[in-house]
């Protein structure tokens, strides 16, 4: 059954229940319940409030409703609490906290709390986000894929994610960057910067390659350009190119320390045309190659054609013109029939490319018809000189001369040319076959030229 009070009826209701609560204050009050346990024991819904903002409870489903109502907190002091210890939900806002909503242990100190004034938040322990039961500061659920999203909602943003066996740190175009660097957002310092394309700059915002390091860098291991397998401090498969700096003093090439590591020599180009050897030690450029020509150069100096080197003991070698043999035809055959004949019998050119000694022997055979006095005579440009002299040729003979010049020719062409005179005796005739017994030369002349 259900009683509607109209404005007196409720007045008059109050006033009873006040009447009660003064003269019958031992007693409690029961509406809808017949033994009440407390002062004041409403049994079923209630509402309190006005038409648009009140209260309600509906005891069937143990909701209470707000309607357009809300819990006044003036001070600082808890919502709620577990128990009578100090855990429970407690509005701080005492200086110099202000607006902020707390989550109390039993020793009162805030588990976590959110501020409304400054938006801060707060978490002592472990938070799970997918995670029940979370073992780390910050932990995410086991799922694949995007974790966190540090800019843009979208489907591609900047931000981590996981993959099996695989950690992404990702942006979300091909043209974005991943910088590393110390500082703040809006002044770094960049240290590294990986591109989009996959070039790694270090030291540079702009990688020209997949890897690009501005300034020095130290490898404390074997390194290997394409070989995987490096078994040497630098392990480099096919060829290597050294660049020039632009200049002799930064030519392309290597420096080789000494044990005390300090620069002791250089393999490398000594100038655009030559290749060579340096030595640091006041050596300087003693060995290297003409890339042009093949021509070696040696102590400053290409050499000239036909020449050698010749080693210089515990110095540098040196070019030299190595000895060269000349040969003439065979002699002329001769008759000396009068004191004071000569004849010429055969002479030879010697060309000289340096400054030479020149030596010139050979073998002449005669036939004497009675003891006579023979000279051989050879013709220089320094004059005539004789080279053999025998005062009793007689019957078929021979007689070999050797010549060398006292001082050395200067380069050129020069001409050699031997002569027999016969002072005393008879007739004396000369002829090739008269050499053939002996095995000699026939009548000719040999110029060994010898460089100074």
């Amino acid at each position: 059954m259900k009683i509607y009070f109209n404005k007196m009826k409720k007045e008059l209701l109050l006033s009873f229940l006040l009447a009660i609560g003064f003269f019958a204050h031992t007693q409690n009050v029961g509406i809808g319940t017949m033994t009440p346990q407390a002062t004041l024991d409403i049994k079923g819904s209630q509402r309190i409030g006005g038409i648009n903002k009140f209260i309600t409870y509906d005891s069937a489903s143990g909701k209470i409703e707000w309607r357009n109502s809300n819990l006044y907190v003036p001070v600082s002091q808890y919502l709620f609490q577990h128990s009578a210890a100090a855990d429970g939900l407690y509005y701080n806002n005492t200086t110099p906290i202000s607006g902020q909503l707390e989550y109390r242990n039993a020793t009162g100190n805030p588990v976590f709390y959110t501020n409304f004034i400054n938006g801060n938040g707060y978490f002592s322990g472990n938070v799970g986000i997918g995670d029940a039961a979370p073992l780390f500061p910050l932990s995410f659920g086991t799922a694949l894929g995007d974790k966190i999203s540090l800019w843009s909602n979208s489907g591609n943003s900047y931000g981590l994610g996981v993959q099996s066996s695989l950690l992404q740190i990702h942006t979300d175009i091909s043209a974005a960057d991943i910088a590393f660097g110390h500082g703040s957002s809006a002044s770094l310092v960049e240290t590294m910067r990986i591109k989009g394309n996959g070039n790694v700059g270090i030291g540079t915002a702009n990688p020209l390659q997949k890897l690009h390091v501005e300034g020095s860098t130290f490898l404390n291991g074997n390194a290997g350009i394409g070989n995987s397998n490096p078994v040497y401090q630098l392990d480099i498969s096919n060829r290597m190119r050294i660049r020039s700096g632009g200049s002799n003093s930064v030519s392309a090439g290597l420096w080789l320390n000494n044990n005390a590591n300090t620069e002791a020599a250089f393999i490398g180009m000594e100038d655009d045309t030559h290749v060579g050897l340096f030595g640091n030690s006041g050596a300087g450029w003693k060995f290297s190659m003409n890339t042009q020509t093949g021509a070696l150069k040696i102590n400053g100096t290409e050499g000239a054609v036909g020449q050698i080197l010749a080693s210089g003991g515990t110095g540098a070698p040196t070019w030299i013109t190595p000895e060269k043999y000349v040969e003439s035809a065979d002699g002329s055959n001769f008759s000396l029939p009068n004191n004071g004949d000569e004849a010429v019998i055969s002479s030879i050119t010697a060309t000289l490319t340096q400054n030479s000694f020149v030596e010139v022997y050979g073998t002449v055979g005669f036939n004497a018809f009675s003891n006579s006095l023979i000279y051989l005579l050879i013709t220089d440009s320094y004059g005539t000189h004789i080279v053999a002299a025998n005062p009793n040729v007689l019957g078929i003979t021979t007689m070999s001369f050797m010549y060398r010049t006292r001082i050395a020719y200067t380069a050129g062409s020069r001409v050699f040319t031997l002569k027999v005179k016969k002072i005393v005796g008879g007739l004396v005739v000369g002829s090739n076959g008269y050499t053939n017994p002996y095995g000699s030369p026939d009548g000719k002349i040999t110029a060994k030229i010898i460089p100074e």
